[in-house]
């Protein structure tokens, strides 16, 4: 396997480690295909990053919740996302079950 660096990704509270890096100057036209394996066919998971710079839109933006999801998935942290997931929607509950009473009191007064 050889050296690598660990990289952390802090949106998704993930690690993953960097083997390796190659930097190739290409025409803006064209179609490019890559490809990602082990020559051994060692079965793993491998992520593939092309560029330097992520560009997100406004429609991303409301994709948030499912790229944290299914990140956090493929990197196998579920039960640390199942809880994070499970914490977030509690404290939305109680947060409206808060919101509701404060309304509901300042009626009657």
């Amino acid at each position: 396997r050889g050296e690598g660096n660990n990289f952390f990704e802090p949106f998704t509270q993930t690690r993953y480690w960097e083997k390796q890096k190659m930097n190739i100057e290409a025409p803006l036209n064209g179609d490019y295909y890559a490809a990602v394996f082990d020559t051994s066919g060692h079965a793993d998971k491998y992520v593939l990053s092309i560029g330097k710079e992520e560009k997100w839109g406004i429609r991303d933006l409301f994709r948030m919740p499912v790229i944290w999801w299914n990140v956090r998935m493929f990197v196998e942290q579920k039960w640390s996302t199942y809880i994070i997931t499970g914490v977030f929607f509690l404290l939305i509950i109680i947060s409206l079950v808060y919101i509701i009473k404060k309304i509901r009191s300042s009626k009657f007064q």
